[in-house]
């Protein structure tokens, strides 16, 4: 065996060895029995290296999020400790919810698209709610509105300049003599 064909069997030899660390596939301990979790290494893109994790049911079907695994197991497994990333029970997560009681999500349930939802009416303080006086002018004049009169459109200024030393032509390009206007 030549050197090349030495150095291509190792490429070949550590391609497949990187093939094997891009998907992972093994049973997970912190679900039921028949459960297994997959880590998939990105291998391209600005994403390249990162490690998306997916769960299997026993039946074969595909989870990639927590909240679909809650909706999916119900009421039979509490998932508050379960850690999706790591595939283990996380007793930190536990502590954590018990300080977010608040703002506790309840994964089962799904996202509300409620249309139903009324936004809050704006309402202005009272202490701007002041009385108004009303002068009365001498002799009652009323101002005219210069809006609605008689009024000239806008135009650019010099507009006429621009057409300035311009002359017509036919079409074989010889100019005409200048003319005059009535």
């Amino acid at each position: 065996i030549d050197d090349v064909t030495r150095s291509s069997m190792q490429d070949v030899i550590g391609d497949t060895r990187t093939m094997a660390l891009e998907k992972r596939k093994y049973e997970c301990s912190a679900l039921p029995k028949g459960w297994q979790r997959e880590e998939v290494i990105r291998k391209s893109g600005l994403s390249a290296g990162k490690v998306d994790v997916y769960y299997y049911s026993p039946n074969g079907k595909k989870f990639r999020s927590k909240p679909q695994l809650a909706r999916y197991l119900g009421d039979a497994l509490d998932l508050a400790t379960f850690d999706f990333r790591s595939g283990k029970i996380n007793s930190l997560l536990l502590r954590k919810n018990k300080k977010q009681r608040g703002t506790q999500f309840d994964y089962s349930r799904g996202v509300r698209n409620d249309a139903s939802l009324v936004p809050p009416i704006r309402q202005t303080a009272s202490i701007f709610k002041q009385p108004v006086t009303v002068h009365k002018m001498q002799e009652g004049k009323v101002k005219t509105d210069f809006k609605h009169g008689p009024q000239e459109k806008p135009k650019q200024l010099f507009w006429e300049k621009r057409l300035e030393g311009l002359r017509a032509c036919d079409l074989d390009g010889t100019e005409f003599d200048a003319m005059e206007l009535p």
